[in-house]
């Protein structure tokens, strides 16, 4: 009988354990791999589609109070003095709590009443809240008419923007707030320019800015007194939205960074809030998911109603 050799027995008996386990090996690296890649490239879309999504959104927010802004009334009879109730244009009102100045709250009045039964004219404000820490752009909006209405109330010069500020007027999670505009919004900054383009200046303080108190404007070495009551010729507004999920993991530390970044006197606008938050990414690493995804929004309006 003819012998087998033992290279033709051994082939005749396939795979060893050992080589198996190796091949299952290779094989769970590769889907291991495979599986990272898939996510990695998920994770890419979903952030840049989420993104996306933000930048429509933000620049939704800040036109539509761009529109709002631009049609921003005064008196029609101009001898207007402080002491009397008239329609005003006010910025950071000293009658506003500091918790609603993030940095900023505006409060104007414009033909954008949506009940015209007792006329066009509406009160109209913007400013940044924080729920907790949950950050929200609050919109107060007043039709005239309404019982919140008390731009003419004497009784209520110079805090009358306070009516939608309170438990009925002003958004709250727990209690059905009215006034919530957009959710993730850290901050508002707003500069009221001159026809230079420069910040206006006024007795109620840089940054700030109030109708019934006169500024001056000085254009080509040339100074242009503008008397009371008057608006800005331009108003910058801006704003810096967040992702949800980086909200959803911000605690009382990075709310306190955040806002002291916010209220800083050098951040005077949203791109100088995102060189600060790019600074202090670098100690802090819980604020790297917020420098990821924030995105900053600017508009320039130019009022129509100004001198």
């Amino acid at each position: 009988m003819r012998a087998v050799s033992p290279r033709t027995r051994a082939t005749g008996e396939g795979f060893t354990l050992v080589e198996i386990m190796v091949a299952t090996a290779v094989l769970a690296l590769l889907l291991v791999s495979l599986v990272q890649v898939a996510s990695a490239v998920a994770d890419t879309w979903s952030t840049g589609h989420s993104r996306a999504e933000r930048r429509q959104h933000g620049r939704a927010i800040v036109d539509f109070i761009g529109r709002e802004l631009r049609s921003a009334a005064l008196p029609v009879h101009r001898a207007v003095l402080s002491d009397k109730a008239d329609l005003q244009f006010v910025l950071n009102p000293t009658s506003l709590g500091a918790a609603l100045k993030n940095p900023h709250a505006l409060f104007w009045q414009a033909p954008v009443a949506t009940d015209t039964s007792q006329g066009a004219l509406a009160q109209v404000g913007y400013f940044v809240h924080w729920d907790g820490n949950k950050p929200m752009l609050c919109r107060k909006f007043v039709n005239p008419g309404s019982s919140d209405y008390l731009i003419y109330d004497a009784n209520k010069i110079g805090s009358w923007m306070n009516a939608g500020i309170t438990n009925a007027a002003t958004p709250a999670v727990q209690n059905g707030w009215v006034g919530l505009f957009a959710e993730d919004v850290v901050g508002f900054w707003v500069r009221c320019l001159d026809r230079n383009g420069q910040p206006i200046v006024q007795n109620c303080g840089a940054g700030l800015f109030d109708s019934r108190v006169p500024y001056s404007s000085t254009v080509d070495g040339v100074t242009t007194a503008y008397e009371a009551p008057v608006l800005p010729f331009c108003v910058e507004v801006s704003i810096v939205t967040v992702d949800s999920r980086a909200t959803a993991g911000f605690d009382a530390s990075t709310k306190a960074a955040i806002m002291d970044m916010v209220k800083s006197p050098g951040t005077v606008n949203a791109a100088a809030f995102i060189e600060a938050l790019k600074t202090k990414a670098e100690t802090r690493k819980d604020l790297l998911p917020v420098l990821r995804s924030a995105v900053p929004y600017q508009i320039q309006v130019y009022l129509e109603n100004s001198p």
